[in-house]
């Protein structure tokens, strides 16, 4: 089952990302998103549980550049299907929502190791931990870091979604950027660029779409 929403002011942009937004069920998918879509956004209760695949779409500025953001809301079981593999490949980016790295660890390994068995330059990852209280220092967090670190996921560590703006959070606007950049270039210029900070590269790829958009116009 798939049901869309779209907000206003979507059809007037410089370039479009997709993410697909993974985790167990009840780890706060759906209010991250939520969050996402709206800027406004101050829903805290619970939401119901996801059902299938759940579309939303919404634009954001970021840096002057104008992106519509079209989101994927999962649920457990599109996550261990088949069919995840398909989401993966159209995706530019993944965000990993989790609230106990114990309980989580080996679903978001295995999550991470399919996208990195698609393609030799997998999608752009972040790892959000729902929790507004500190972590304790177990086996699993240094685990998890050790992931981070081998497959370079960006890591949103202590996040509470509940306080989440989208409009003032550096990791998700690094995270965007990140998705633009490997967008607009192609592998051997992804890779021989690495070394260059993300701010000149988005620079780079901004100004390419604006004339790009201009052109069009």
């Amino acid at each position: 089952e798939i049901s869309q929403f779209y907000s206003q002011n979507i059809n007037n942009y410089d370039d479009k990302i997709k993410i697909i937004v993974i985790g167990k069920a009840k780890t706060g998918k759906s209010l991250l998103i939520s969050k996402l879509i709206d800027k406004n956004s101050t829903v805290s209760c619970e939401y119901a549980p996801t059902t299938g695949l759940d579309i939303r779409k919404t634009n954001i500025s970021i840096d002057g550049l104008n992106v519509k953001l079209e989101v994927m809301d999962t649920n457990e079981s599109i996550v261990n299907s088949k069919i995840i593999r398909t989401y993966y490949q159209v995706c530019n980016g993944c965000m990993i929502v989790t609230e106990d790295f114990d309980k989580d660890y080996e679903f978001i390994e295995k999550q991470v190791e399919i996208m990195h068995s698609i393609s030799s330059e997998p999608n752009i990852m972040i790892l959000v931990n729902n929790r507004s209280k500190d972590v304790n220092s177990t086996a699993s967090v240094s685990e998890i870091n050790n992931l981070v670190r081998k497959y370079y996921i960006s890591n949103k560590v202590k996040s509470d979604l509940s306080k989440f703006n989208r409009d003032d959070d550096v990791e998700f606007k690094s995270f965007v950027k990140k998705m633009i950049i490997k967008k607009n270039l192609n592998d051997s210029n992804w890779k021989s660029k690495e070394g260059i900070k993300t701010t000149e590269l988005f620079e780079e790829v901004k100004l390419k779409l604006k004339i790009n958009s201009e052109n069009n116009f």
